[in-house]
C-alpha cells in the first residue's frame, strides 16, 4: 500500500486524517469544509474536497486517508500493509470512535449501501475481514507506528458530539488555521447538523459519492445514518457486545485504545 495523491492539482499532503471506516470522518469533512469555504470564500460545492481547499486557503495541504482499511478492498486483516514510514516528516489526526458504534455502523454500510457482506451482524463482528480481528489489527498499527510522524494527535468522534465547536477549532489549529473565527466555526457546526447533512445526502448537494444516497434507498444505507453515541446498543447482541469488550481488554494498546472506548 502506498498513500497516493492526484499528479495535478494541490501539492503532496503534508497532514493527513487517518480513520477506520465509519469513525465520522464524513462528518469531520464537512465541518472543516464548511469552515473553510466561509472563511476563505471558497465554492461550497468543493466541501467535500479537503486537498483542494486546504491548498486554496493557505494552509499545509491536508487529506483524509483509511490508511488501507478501507472495506471495499475485501482485505483479509493479516494482509492489511501497513508501512508507516510514509508518515516520516508528516503530520497525522487519528479521528477515532467506540468500536461497539463502528462495527455496527460498518455493518449496515456493508449490507445495505455497498453490500459486501450477506452476513448477520453477529458474524460480521467476528469477520476476519471486516471485523474485530481487523479493527484492532489497524489500532495495533497504529499503537506500534505513532512516533513516525512528526506529530500525532489523536481526536474521539465522541469529542465532537460532546463539544463540537471546541473539537473542531482544535482540529483546525491541527491543520495550521492558528486563529480559528470562533463565528465561522460555530456556523460550520450548525451547518452540519445531522438533519442538514441527510437532506445533502438525499439532494446530492455536492455531486459527489462521499455523501450521495439514491432515492428510495433503506434508511440503513444512508452514509449519514443516525449519528448516535452509543447507537449500538440498539443493535448488538449481549454476547457481541461482550466478545468485542473481551478483545478489547486483551489487546495492549495504551496510546490509542483509551482514546476510543475510554
Amino acid at each position: 500500500r502506498a498513500i497516493r495523491w492526484r499528479v495535478s492539482g494541490p501539492p503532496a499532503p503534508t497532514t493527513f486524517l487517518v480513520s477506520y471506516p465509519k469513525s465520522g470522518r464524513t462528518w469531520l469533512r464537512v465541518l472543516i469544509g464548511r469552515y473553510l469555504s466561509k472563511r476563505y470564500r471558497l465554492p461550497e460545492r468543493r466541501i467535500l474536497q479537503t486537498e483542494w481547499l486546504t491548498h486554496h486557503a493557505g494552509l499545509p495541504v491536508a487529506a483524509f486517508s483509511h490508511d488501507g482499511s478501507a472495506m471495499k478492498d475485501r482485505r483479509h486483516h493479516r494482509d492489511m500493509d501497513y508501512r508507516r514510514s510514509e508518515y516520516a516528516q508528516r503530520r497525522v489526526l487519528l479521528l477515532t470512535r467506540n468500536l461497539k458504534d463502528t462495527l455496527v455502523s460498518s455493518y449496515f454500510h456493508q449490507t445495505q449501501r455497498d453490500k459486501n457482506f450477506a452476513g448477520e451482524l453477529s458474524e460480521y463482528v467476528r469477520s476476519e475481514y471486516y471485523g474485530m480481528p481487523k479493527v484492532l489489527a489497524f489500532y495495533r498499527a497504529w499503537e506500534r507506528d505513532h512516533g513516525i510522524p512528526a506529530e500525532f494527535r489523536v481526536v474521539r468522534y465522541e469529542d465532537l458530539h460532546r463539544d463540537p465547536v471546541a473539537t473542531l477549532a482544535d482540529v483546525l489549529r491541527f491543520l495550521g488555521e492558528n486563529d480559528p473565527s470562533m463565528r465561522v466555526v460555530e456556523e460550520s457546526v450548525r451547518y452540519g447538523s445531522f438533519d442538514n447533512l441527510r437532506m445533502a445526502e438525499e439532494e446530492n448537494r455536492f455531486h459527489d459519492g462521499i455523501l450521495s444516497t439514491r432515492e428510495g434507498k433503506h434508511p440503513d444505507s444512508y452514509k449519514v445514518r443516525r449519528g448516535k453515541v452509543g447507537g449500538w446498543v440498539d443493535d448488538l447482541s449481549p454476547d457481541d457486545a461482550a466478545y468485542v469488550d473481551s478483545m478489547v481488554a486483551a489487546s495492549d494498546l495504551r496510546v490509542v485504545l483509551p482514546a476510543i472506548d475510554g
